[in-house]
């Protein structure tokens, strides 16, 4: 009973997550049709979770298989955070380059998920970020990172809720102190790993995505972006199609 009153609460958490998620992402939209003239720029800064597997490239494919124009660049080094980007010579230089029309701010997983350093690091760190991204001309959208996992088993899993909705809820507020865009990655992977626990999302160190995980990052970032759904869409990044299929469900759900 303990286990499904548990359950049953880290559902409920999560639900007012995504419904305040839902709000936030309907006040960042217009209405109109966010493609232009020329296509979308947009500049990815982040660390190994970024190039791993080439999420910008990835992203790019999805767009393009949806019928968007698009150019992508990033700044991403391994081991970075957020903070670390606000002094680096590189990432000014690219956002310097632009104009941009968004900016997608995927923070260090160690920050991440402590909440004392959510709050002292990642925090001001975006806020600094988004001031440079506005005057760019560009959209922040800040990735809500997932949790690290030693298993998958069904108390793992629950942990990995727990962590992932309580990271979620100061992402959450961290976005909308900068009026940004978020894109629910973290939470899309738990209800992936609902519905098929052998998914294999994570790569042998549990920390770094596998082609899987980063491609349902993807798609995330198309909804999110786009606000459409990716399902249907022809790119798959070389995953079987009903794998890709199902993570494009989740990713619209």
């Amino acid at each position: 009973m303990k286990n499904e009153g548990s359950k049953k609460m880290s559902i409920c958490r999560q639900v007012i997550v995504v419904m305040t998620i839902a709000l936030l992402l309907v006040a960042g939209c217009d209405g109109t049709n966010v493609d232009q003239a020329g296509g979308l720029r947009i500049l990815f800064i982040g660390n190994s979770h970024t190039f791993t597997n080439d999420l910008p490239g990835t992203f790019a494919e999805l767009a393009r298989a949806g019928g968007h124009e698009i150019s992508v660049d990033s700044s991403a080094k391994g081991g970075y955070t957020l903070e670390q980007h606000v002094a680096d010579g590189d990432t000014q230089d690219k956002l310097n380059s632009g104009p941009w029309d968004f900016v997608i701010l995927q923070e260090s997983t160690v920050v991440f998920e402590q909440e004392s350093e959510r709050n002292a690091r990642m925090a001001p760190a975006v806020r600094t970020l988004a001031e440079s991204i506005e005057k760019a001309g560009g959209q922040t959208v800040l990735v809500m990172m997932w949790a690290t996992s030693r298993a998958i088993n069904q108390d793992e899993l629950e942990r990995f809720a727990e962590a992932q909705t309580q990271a979620a809820a100061s992402t959450l507020e961290i976005a909308e102190d900068v009026d940004g865009l978020i894109a629910p990655v973290g939470i899309a992977w738990e209800n992936a790993l609902r519905q098929r626990p052998e998914l294999k999302l994570w790569r042998y160190d549990r920390v770094h995505a596998t082609q899987e995980g980063t491609y349902l990052m993807a798609c995330v970032l198309y909804a999110t972006i786009y606000r459409q759904s990716p399902v249907g869409l022809s790119a798959t990044a070389g995953l079987p199609e009903e794998t890709a299929q199902f993570l494009q469900e989740i990713a619209t759900e």
